[in-house]
């Protein structure tokens, strides 16, 4: 897409995790396990960070919270952190990271969580299984990943709502293909148990 494209599409993510659950679900197993974390200062890496709406939610929250937290946000593509800078209030907890989740630049058991929301159906089921067990082992207490169920009832949701929450044509067309790519829950825990991850 046009750059101009590409920023609506954006856009339009960061409404759909505000209001459509996206940041809710995660927030509700990442937030209290941070509030455990027996640790001064408390580091998260965010894999496939697109816009970065979620770190900046997770780096205000913190901030509220008096919890000294620091935020990777990695993402493959230079434009999606660009749009970032520009449109995110500046948060100086928040590392903004161009890299490959296949070769990550950290080291094993070097951040306390790996998050994602949005992620994981634009991997085919054996390329999960390959890197779930890489993404778990640099987390020093959990691996906490969000996403889309595929089923009829999210899909036809999306179709009626996407006139509200995507503005974008890319957004449109992406929402109904990464439904009918996403996985159901007992796919992903299948797939969990093969890449080995017991917990």
């Amino acid at each position: 897409g046009t750059p101009e494209a590409i920023d609506r599409s954006l856009a339009d993510l960061g409404r759909i995790n505000r209001w459509l659950g996206g940041m809710r679900g995660l927030a509700s197993y990442l937030y209290p396990r941070i509030r455990r974390c027996q640790t001064d200062h408390v580091r998260v890496l965010d894999l496939g960070a697109g816009g970065c709406t979620i770190p900046a939610t997770v780096a205000r929250w913190a901030r509220h919270a008096a919890i000294s937290l620091e935020i990777y946000a990695l993402d493959l593509r230079y434009a999606h952190l660009q749009w970032a800078r520009r449109n995110l209030q500046t948060r100086p907890e928040i590392a903004f990271i161009q890299g490959d989740v296949h070769a990550l630049p950290f080291a094993e058991g070097s951040v306390d969580f790996v998050i994602s929301s949005l992620f994981l159906h634009h991997f085919t089921a054996p390329e999960l299984t390959q890197v779930l067990p890489q993404w778990a082992r640099l987390a020093r207490q959990s691996l906490i990943m969000t996403d889309l169920v595929r089923h009829p009832a999210p899909y036809w949701f999306m179709k009626a709502t996407t006139p509200i929450f995507a503005r974008s044509t890319i957004t449109r067309h992406d929402a109904a293909v990464s439904i009918r790519r996403a996985y159901r829950p007992q796919e992903l825990q299948r797939i969990a148990t093969e890449a080995g991850l017991t917990q």
